[in-house]
């Protein structure tokens, strides 16, 4: 998930995101990003450019270019 990129409209999945972010930082040790986080991320491990594509609910493919 990109926060606050992938909100569908008319629904409130606050209670996914939490869930997702409790289980990414006990299982993965990983976090959620904002845009401007990953675009900075992406940039500073060589990636030219990217693509954030809403998928179902909150999820979303984050697509990163050579």
């Amino acid at each position: 998930m990109v926060v606050g990129n992938n909100q569908p409209k008319g629904g409130d999945f606050s209670q996914v995101q939490l869930c997702s972010d409790l289980l990414m930082m006990c299982l993965l040790n990983g976090k959620e990003r904002t845009e401007t986080e990953l675009n900075n991320l992406l940039m500073a491990a060589g990636f030219s450019g990217y693509k954030i594509v809403r998928a179902i609910g909150p999820r979303s493919i984050i697509e990163a270019y050579p």
